[in-house]
């Protein structure tokens, strides 16, 4: 016997049911979505989801508790997160950018030695990569435990 394949009507019929049941607003579930999604939204969206989080403040109690604290620590916060992004753009040397560098200085070609030479150095590539990406997770976190540890908000990376 062959299953039918689920139709998306069929999909919103049973997620308009299962609200229902849980009596969680359709507009608390759609920002639940874009949260655990996290996939890129727009101004006017992401102006729409902050309306729905203060609007239901009961589903929402990690924004609720990031709200209620003073405006002073966010300030604090980002003026400290901006300052560490805008330094690593200064330490970059200022010139004629990139395409001029090239075409002056001419692109230097890889040259390969062996293809287990080059799997080795990828590797080596994405395991620096990896610890990069580790170190700025630990420095991300000890700057948001400086100014929110305070307030019991655990860190959401």
């Amino acid at each position: 016997m062959k299953q039918e394949e689920p139709s998306l009507e069929g999909y919103f019929k049973w997620l308009h049911d299962e609200l229902k049941k849980s009596n969680i607003p359709s507009e608390v579930f759609v920002v639940f979505q874009l949260q655990k999604l996290g996939c890129p939204i727009g101004t006017e969206t992401y102006n729409k989801c902050q309306e729905v989080i203060k609007k239901y403040p009961e589903h929402f109690p990690w924004e609720a508790k990031y709200n209620s604290i003073p405006q002073e620590v966010h300030d604090a916060y980002s003026k400290e997160l901006m300052d560490e992004f805008k330094s690593k753009f200064d330490s970059i040397p200022k010139g004629d950018g990139l395409m001029k560098s090239l075409v002056s200085e001419g692109a230097s070609k890889p040259r390969l030695k062996n293809f287990g030479e080059a799997l080795r150095d990828m590797d080596n590539m994405f395991k620096e990569q990896h610890r990069q990406a580790e170190e700025r997770l630990k420095k991300s976190k000890q700057l948001w435990d400086k100014h929110y540890k305070k307030y019991n908000l655990k860190y959401r990376p």
